[in-house]
């Protein structure tokens, strides 16, 4: 045991190294430093359970060994997430008004971490790290760190964070226990085929009567409140970023990612379908076809796994409204919302070939980007026009940071 000791000191003495190292980067914003201080701080105090493990029963000393690798494991990830903050190719200029809505939208103490990662999908820790508790970590595709036309997706990111913040699904498990019961009601028979034991039930009793009824309800109602989740983070995106949010998630996603569905996600031409029908309901025109452009995953392999799939999938719709008035609600207040008109401002700008210096929304300024992109018939010079229009929207982004700040001390 002595020898494992000392191995751990040693792999968190060359963690703790590699943090100075990385503190070292050319960081643009301080939330990047101060989050290497807190994983080092973490580190710290692995190595002080260390000094309290002589004396121990050799099974609580595995477990604290265990639970200092779990440490190591977490910190090496978020590390090397916080390194890739420093990638030149992120879009910097982004990072103060995307702070600011973060600020607004989840708390006015947040800090962010903006990266550009070798995952394909966009990905987030949304306030719920132990690591770093007030920290949200935005992750997005380093092939498309440039193309800031993909931006909208980061706010799918930030509903996940708003969600955590505000503990939205507490307020929906008595639903979701509801829809969930009523669903397994509506498909009884086939439940009934599947789970033997809930045949014992005598006519006219309930299946909450059933132990394993109760653990399929448990089961489904978890996978319930994970997709409600998403879908709230795919109408908060929309609704704060309007079209662009599905141009990006077309252009990303379609026709699909994943051979097969993940019960936590709508089926992805089910999302889609979703997206373009809270849009309309939102006055917000996609001015392409959309919901086409997707194709929906091979289901579960085995017939049991179809048919809890089936269960979660009536269960959510029936909170799918519920979703969009919670979105709508969390963004009443943002004082400079996207807007057609906003956009159509820009876009004369673009046009032109000429960034716009004054301070609108960041949905306005990839809006107007989309609106371009989507006039253009030569997609042949598609990358091009991303490269061109990116160096635009993010020149005015920063034209807009300046803009503000003058006007602030002017005051």
């Amino acid at each position: 045991m002595r020898e494992q000791i000392n191995s751990t000191k040693v792999k968190i003495e060359r963690l703790t190294n590699q943090l100075s190292a990385t503190e070292e980067l050319a960081f643009p914003y301080a939330d990047s430093k101060l989050a290497i201080q807190q994983l080092r701080n973490k580190l710290g105090d692995a190595n002080q359970r260390l000094r309290q493990i002589d004396g121990m029963s050799a099974d609580l000393q595995k477990s604290a060994l265990r639970d200092v690798n779990i440490t190591l494991v977490r910190v090496s990830k978020l590390a090397g997430i916080i390194s890739r903050a420093a990638n030149i190719r992120n879009p910097f200029e982004f990072y103060r008004p995307l702070i600011l809505l973060c600020r607004t939208l989840v708390d006015k103490d947040v800090r962010l971490i903006l990266s550009a990662e070798y995952d394909y999908i966009p990905f987030t820790y949304p306030l719920s790290s132990s690591e770093l508790p007030n920290f949200i970590i935005i992750g997005l595709p380093v092939s498309e760190a440039e193309n800031v036309l993909i931006f909208p997706l980061a706010g799918h990111e930030l509903g996940h964070s708003v969600w955590r913040r505000f503990e939205i699904d507490r307020y929906f498990e008595r639903d979701i226990e509801k829809h969930v019961y009523q669903a397994l009601e509506d498909h009884r028979q086939e439940l009934s085929e599947r789970f033997p034991e809930v045949k014992t039930l005598k006519p006219g009793q309930s299946l909450d009567e059933s132990p394993q009824a109760n653990t399929v309800a448990a089961e489904c109602a978890q996978f319930v409140s994970v997709q409600i989740e998403e879908i709230f983070a795919d109408l908060f995106a929309l609704l704060l970023f309007r079209e662009s949010y599905l141009h990006a998630f077309r252009y990303l996603v379609a026709p699909t990612v994943s051979q097969r569905r993940y019960s936590e996600y709508p089926p992805t031409k089910e999302r889609a379908t979703l997206l373009a029908h809270y849009a309309e309901r939102a006055n917000i025109s996609i001015g392409v076809e959309f919901v086409g452009a997707f194709v929906d995953e091979a289901e579960a392999w085995d017939s049991t796994g179809k048919f809890l799939n089936k269960i979660v999938d009536r269960a959510a719709e029936k909170l799918r409204d519920s979703m969009f008035s919670v979105a709508e609600s969390r963004l009443r207040d943002l004082s400079q919302p996207a807007s057609d008109g906003g956009r159509d401002n820009v876009k004369k700008y673009f046009e032109l070939g000429i960034p716009f210096d004054k301070p609108t929304s960041l949905g306005d300024l990839v809006n107007a980007a989309w609106a371009i992109v989507r006039s253009n018939a030569d997609f042949e010079k598609l990358g091009g026009l991303h490269h061109g229009l990116s160096d635009l929207v993010l020149k005015s982004a920063e034209l807009g940071e300046f803009s503000e700040l003058f006007d602030a001390k002017q005051e």
